[in-house]
């Protein structure tokens, strides 16, 4: 579930993925603007796939199904093409310990 610093705004379940190459978390602005999330400035993103991007940022929590949470600011991204609606980057995973168990293929994150 993601939603900003502001009460006003209502949570809602995403699909999320989290990716540990990425320096900051990304939402795709379609969800941004139906949860109503304020555009905060620019932000630089670097990909590997294009050269440096100019995004809106915007403030974040993400509330995971055990109660833990974790605020960020999370670059604007256009990706329809992507099947998740956020990507955790190292800015929200630094909050806690992923845990990686290689035998049964599973993560852990730990807030």
């Amino acid at each position: 579930r993601t939603d900003p610093e502001q009460a006003t705004t209502p949570e809602r379940e995403v699909v999320a993925m989290l990716d540990t190459g990425a320096g900051i978390s990304m939402v795709q602005i379609a969800l941004a603007g139906a949860l109503g999330l304020p555009v905060l400035g620019s932000v630089e993103v670097s990909t590997p796939s294009t050269a440096t991007l100019r995004c809106p940022p915007y403030s974040i929590r993400v509330t995971f199904p055990d109660g833990s949470s974790a605020r960020s600011l999370a670059a604007g991204i256009q990706r329809p093409e992507l099947p998740v609606d956020l990507l955790l980057g190292r800015d929200v995973l630094a909050h806690g310990l992923l845990l990686y168990q290689g035998h049964d293929e599973s993560l852990t994150l730990a807030l």
